[in-house]
């Protein structure tokens, strides 16, 4: 079976502009060339895959309702690649702690 190679990207300051607690999609910015980097990853077979960090979620600036659903309108409208969009986002609450997985429709 052959093996799957994956990028791994950082969503703030890496995907968007880091504005600071971002949670709409109103004031989410693509970094310039994020969405070439995806396209090229994909024609090479790579998978896509966002590792954050959102303690917004854990001080309470936004739900993790919300964060799931401003990730999953964002990979459905924009993302790096239409047609191999972000295979799923590995998030954190708050610092230091538990990473919960979820796949992005």
């Amino acid at each position: 079976m052959p093996s799957k190679r994956a990028l791994f990207l950082d969503r703030d300051g890496a995907i968007n502009h880091d504005a600071g607690y971002t949670s709409k999609m109103e004031d989410f910015q693509y970094i310039d060339g994020i969405f070439e980097l995806g396209r090229a990853a994909q024609q090479a077979n790579y998978i896509l895959i966002v590792v954050t960090n959102q303690s917004g979620i854990g001080r309470g600036f936004y739900s993790e309702e919300h964060f799931i659903l401003s990730m999953e309108s964002g990979n459905t409208k924009k993302s790096p690649t239409s047609a191999n969009p972000i295979q799923a986002c590995y998030y954190a609450r708050r610092k230091y702690t538990e990473l919960i997985c979820t796949t992005l429709s």
